[in-house]
């Protein structure tokens, strides 16, 4: 899961955007290690962070993230009608 389409295409997107500038590149990867080390970190200690929250705090843990998660997606189909509505009308 952590490996899938959406990983590559964002580092597919990110390395095509640092063009020849070994710094940029540097810092891609830099990143993208930085994200799987937290990854890494916060799946082995996935079981003492549920301890330490206890089940109410997961529960509103996830809650809060969904809130979140439907904000983007709400602020993604926003975008997308304004782009759209903006190309219509430019024409």
């Amino acid at each position: 899961m952590l490996s899938g389409p959406g990983l590559i295409a964002t580092i597919l997107l990110l390395t095509s955007q640092v063009e020849t500038d070994p710094r940029r590149l540097i810092a891609v990867a830099v990143a993208t290690a930085l994200v799987f080390l937290v990854t890494f970190v916060s799946l082995h200690l996935g079981a003492r962070l549920i301890a330490l929250l206890g089940e109410g705090g997961v529960h509103i843990a996830t809650r809060v993230m969904g809130i979140v998660l439907a904000a983007l997606a709400v602020q993604y189909v926003l975008n997308g009608v304004t782009g759209y509505y903006n190309a219509v009308i430019s024409r």
